[in-house]
């Protein structure tokens, strides 16, 4: 028996709302499983593994440093400052600082998936000449996602907290994360509050 436009246009809906539901119920079991993880744990596995290989394929540009070079103040010349280097060197400094109770956990083999996630995302600042405001910031980002592997739907989000997200508290309160892990959690669930509650 043939369907009517009607009947077929219902049974979409049915579809539509039980993928919603699934969806939902889903994302949730993901974000209380993220609460339960210890802080070595990376939030994504995966995602740490691609940023340690990018960080295996190109690690004669990187310099690690306990410096943080960023003038607040002054984040022109913070950019130009690292342009300049890289034009000159082809190497480009890395802060390590504030890398504990990030999503990417620890690496008890070596490099700190925070640092190679930094050398991911100075590197696209860096060879893009973009700023360190929201503007060149979000460009950033979705340079950074659209290098992913286009079906990392969770791995974008997570990017996108760590960079736009963090950006956002900071716009708000003039201050840094203490707990990028906790952050991360309480943007996927509402990120209005996770913006505006101060840690």
């Amino acid at each position: 028996m043939k369907k009517t436009f009607q009947q077929e246009f219902l049974h979409s809906l049915n579809d539509s709302y039980d993928f919603y539901l699934n969806n939902k119920i889903k994302r949730e079991e993901l974000i209380t499983a993220f609460s339960r993880l210890k802080s070595s744990d990376p939030f994504s596995p995966r995602l740490n593994e691609w940023l340690l290989n990018f960080y295996q394929q190109n690690k004669e540009t990187f310099i690690f440093t306990d410096t943080d070079e960023f003038d607040g103040k002054n984040i022109r010349q913070s950019l130009l400052r690292q342009v300049e280097r890289y034009q000159k060197t082809g190497k480009i400094l890395v802060w390590t600082g504030a890398s504990d109770k990030t999503i990417f956990g620890e690496n008890p083999s070596g490099i700190n998936g925070n640092w190679a996630f930094r050398c991911f995302h100075e590197l696209i600042h860096t060879s893009k000449q973009l700023g360190f405001d929201f503007a060149g910031e979000s460009m950033v980002c979705s340079i950074q996602c659209s290098i992913l592997p286009v079906d990392w739907v969770l791995e974008r989000e997570l990017i996108q907290i760590e960079i736009i997200g963090q950006n956002q508290y900071f716009n708000v309160h003039k201050c840094f994360l203490d707990d990028q892990r906790r952050f991360a959690i309480d943007y996927m669930m509402d990120p209005e509050k996770a913006i505006f509650t101060r840690q």
